[in-house]
Parts: structure tokens; sequence; C-alpha cells
């Protein structure tokens, strides 16, 4: 029978370095405060150094273990980069986030090619390069586990968010391409499909 105790104990990060993309503001925020109360080090990244800075800085005033990193995720070699750093100091990486990610409202027979090829490289590419990056590492390691953001827009399509949604659902697919891959390794691709989330993104709807 579980207990309050033994829960806590399944969920216990202790000792666990954690990297959370697009932590300087809703998802990727709260994502790094649970890993950080949960007791892992997390590294908070994000394309706004500022922001990245600030979240960290909340995780180590509740006590937590947290350092910043300024990350563009859709920049090649970026992810690559830090991952090795972060491998490199920390002896390894267990946990890989990858919140990042950016909207565009257009209907799909307006969609501007330019617009459509920042939000590819943000909300594709740039966790491809993330998986890239953290997969090399896990598998050398013999474990890890890589969450992907995607988005009830895969499941339910609405006017005005078609872009967004092609992206996630190449998540999607992405995710399970690469578990299928890696988990001989020990390391798990999973997704999580949140709806609608209060945040600086969605604020305009």
């Amino acid at each position: 029978m579980e207990t309050a105790q033994s829960v806590r104990d399944a969920f216990d990060l202790s000792g666990r370095v954690a990297l959370v993309t697009g932590a300087g503001s809703g998802i990727g925020r709260t994502t790094a405060e649970v890993l950080a109360g949960a007791g892992a080090t997390v590294v908070c990244a994000d394309i706004n150094a500022a922001t990245a800075s600030e979240t960290a800085a909340a995780i180590l005033e509740q006590g937590g273990r947290a350092e910043s990193a300024e990350l563009n995720v859709a920049a090649r070699g970026a992810a690559e980069t830090l991952v090795q750093n972060i491998a490199a100091r920390h002896g390894g990486l267990h946990i890989l986030c990858n919140v990042a990610g950016i909207m565009i409202d257009s209907p799909i027979i307006d969609v501007d090619p330019d617009e459509f090829d920042r939000i590819l490289a943000v909300n594709l590419k740039g966790v491809l390069y993330g998986c890239q990056a953290a997969g090399k590492v896990m598998v050398a390691q013999r474990g890890g586990s890589i969450i992907n953001m995607t988005s009830a827009a895969v499941l339910a399509p609405a006017p005005g968010v078609g872009p967004y949604a092609i992206c996630k659902a190449g998540v999607a697919q992405l995710t399970m391409s690469m578990a299928a891959e890696v988990g001989e390794h020990g390391v798990r691709v999973n997704s999580v499909a949140p709806g609608f989330v209060p945040t600086n993104m969605t604020a305009r709807y």
C-alpha cells in the first residue's frame, strides 16, 4: 500500500541533473520549479537570459539547486554545446524537458513562409536538436528521461493555429520514433500534450 512517504520517494530526484528549455516563463518555469522541488539540480535555459536567471534565483531562494543558461533552441549546435557543458560539469544529464516554444496566428492558406520557417525552427527543430544532444549523453550513460511538450491542438484542430499544430504533431512523431530507438539503452522519451494553459504566450486568446 502506498503511503505519503512512498509516493515522495518514487518522485525523489535527488542527485539528478535536469535541463529545462523555455524555463524563463510559463510552463517551462513551473516545470523547473517542480523538478527542483523534487530534489533535482535544474539548469534553467531560455533565449531570454534575464528571465532564465530569475527562475533560477527563485529556486535558489526556496532552497533548491539551480543555475541559468541562455539558449536559442533554434540555433544549430547550441543545445549540443550546452548539454556537453552540463554533462562535463555535473557528470551527466538525467532529464531534459523540451518546453521552449512560440506561437503565430495564421490560417494555413495565408501563413507567411518566413513565419512558418521561424515556428518550425523553434517548435520542431529546436526539440530535435535538444533530443539529439541529450540523447547521445543519455545513451552513453545508459539512462535518462526526455519529455517533449506537444499540445492538445494536435488532437483538436482549430482555425488559426494550424502552423503551431503542425509543429506539435511533428514533435509527437519525433517522440515516438526516438523512444523506439533509444529505449533499449535505458532512455525514456515521452510527450505531454496540455490543453489551454494561461501563459504569456496564450494571453492573446
